[in-house]
C-alpha cells in the first residue's frame, strides 16, 4: 500500500512538472493570442470568410512573424448575441489578448465590453458610430463619409451638379448611415428621393420597380442586402426596367451569389482597392475574389500585429495598441495607410478610396475625377 502511494505521488509530481513545463513553453511560444470573430455561415458569409482567408494568407506568407502569436476563430453568424457569446469564449477559454471582429453589429454588441475589459478590438467595419469615444476599438478601414464622398463625386461627374437620385433601401443601421453620408456629401444641388424602405426579409420589389418606371431615372441607388439586391435586379429585368445602379460593396457580394454575371454588371459602389499582386495571390490560393477588400484589410491588420509582436519580446495587448497608434504611411496591400484618431469618427486606419463597378463578376476601379 505504501509503495502504491509513493508511486502515485511520484506520478502526480511528474505530471505536474510536465504540465508546468508545457505551460511555460506555450507561454514562451505564444506571446499574444488573437481571437477572430467573423461570419462564416449565413447570408454575410462571403465577407466573413474573406476576413478569415486574409488572416490565414498573412500567416502562410510570413510564418516567421507569427511564431509567438496564436489564433482562435469564432463564427458569430452575423448575430450580435452570438458575437457576445463568441467574445466570452475567446476571452475566458482561449485567453485572447486581442480581437479581430467583422461588422457594425459586432462593434455595437461587444464594444462596451472590450472597453471595460481593456481588450483591443480591430473592427472590420465602415461605420464610425459604434467606435466614437472608444479607446480600445480601432476600425480597420475608412469611415462612411469618405466612402460616400467618393461615390458622390462619381455621381456628380456622371449626372451633373443638379440631379435627383431615387433610393430603395433596407431598413438597417448600416444602410441608414451610408445614405445619410451620401446626402451630406452630395451637396445641396443634388438630392436623394426615398422611393421605398423595406424590411430585411422583403423580396418582392415589383410594385417599387413599377413606381421607378414612372420616374424614368437614369441612376438608382439600391441599398439592399445581397440576396434582396439579386431579387430586385431579376425582377427589374423581367419588368423591362433598366438604370445605372449604385450602392455599397454588397453589390460585390451579390455578384458572387449568382451564376449570371450580367445581372449585377455595371453596379457602382465605393471601396478600397487591393493591389494586383495581392489579387493574383488570393485568387490562386482561394479560387475567387469575393469581397477581396475585406480579405486585404484582414491581411494588412494581421501583418501589422505580427510585425509589431516580432519586433518586441515584451509587447502585450496594451502596448500593441499604443504601437498601432503610431502607424503612418505604412505600405499595405490596400495601399498606404495611417492611424487616425478623430472626435467625429473615432479611431481608424485611413486608406485611399475608389469607386468600383462590377465588370464580368468582379469589382474594377473607375475614375471619379
Amino acid at each position: 500500500m505504501n509503495n502504491s502511494k509513493r508511486f502515485m505521488s511520484a506520478l502526480f509530481l511528474a505530471l505536474f512538472v510536465s504540465f508546468l513545463n508545457l505551460n511555460r513553453a506555450f507561454s514562451e511560444e505564444q506571446q499574444l493570442r488573437v481571437g477572430v470573430i467573423t461570419t462564416l455561415t449565413g447570408g454575410m458569409a462571403t465577407i466573413g470568410v474573406a476576413v478569415r482567408n486574409g488572416v490565414e494568407l498573412a500567416r502562410k506568407d510570413h510564418p516567421d512573424l507569427f511564431k509567438k502569436v496564436g489564433f482562435s476563430y469564432e463564427d458569430d453568424q452575423f448575430d450580435p448575441k452570438q458575437s457576445i457569446a463568441s467574445y466570452r469564449r475567446l476571452k475566458n477559454q482561449d485567453k485572447a489578448d486581442v480581437i479581430l471582429g467583422f461588422g457594425t453589429l459586432l462593434a455595437q454588441a461587444i464594444g462596451p465590453i472590450v472597453e471595460k475589459d481593456q481588450v483591443p478590438l480591430i473592427n472590420f467595419n465602415f461605420e464610425a458610430a459604434p467606435v466614437i469615444g472608444k479607446r480600445f476599438t480601432v476600425r480597420s478601414v475608412n469611415h462612411t463619409d469618405q466612402y460616400m464622398g467618393t461615390l458622390a463625386s462619381y455621381l456628380r461627374l456622371k449626372s451633373g451638379a443638379s440631379t435627383t437620385f431615387p433610393i430603395v433601401q433596407t431598413e438597417a443601421t448600416f444602410f441608414n448611415a451610408m445614405i445619410g453620408s451620401l446626402k451630406k456629401t452630395l451637396g445641396e444641388k443634388c438630392t436623394l428621393q426615398e422611393v421605398a424602405k423595406v424590411n430585411p426579409t422583403e423580396n418582392d420589389f415589383r410594385t417599387i420597380i413599377a413606381k421607378l418606371k414612372q420616374y424614368g431615372p437614369s441612376q438608382v441607388g439600391i441599398f439592399l442586402w445581397p440576396e434582396q439586391l439579386l431579387s430586385f435586379l431579376k425582377q427589374a429585368r423581367e419588368l423591362g426596367f433598366s438604370a445605372e445602379y449604385f450602392g455599397t460593396d454588397l453589390c460585390e457580394s451579390a455578384a458572387t451569389l449568382t451564376s449570371n454575371e450580367k445581372l449585377v454588371e455595371g453596379c457602382a459602389y465605393p471601396d478600397n482597392d487591393a493591389s494586383e499582386d495581392f489579387r493574383s495571390k488570393y485568387l490562386k490560393e482561394y479560387g475567387n475574389e469575393s469581397q477581396l477588400t475585406f480579405a486585404a484589410s484582414a491581411y494588412d491588420m494581421t501583418m501589422l500585429v505580427g510585425e509589431l509582436v516580432s519586433k518586441d519580446n515584451n509587447l502585450n495587448a496594451q502596448s500593441l495598441l499604443s504601437k498601432m497608434r503610431l502607424v503612418k504611411d505604412r505600405e499595405g496591400v490596400l495601399g498606404k495607410f495611417s492611424f487616425e484618431d478623430s472626435a467625429q469618427y473615432g479611431q481608424f486606419f485611413e486608406y485611399p478610396v475608389v469607386v468600383k463597378r462590377i465588370e464580368n463578376g468582379r469589382g474594377v476601379a473607375v475614375k471619379t475625377e
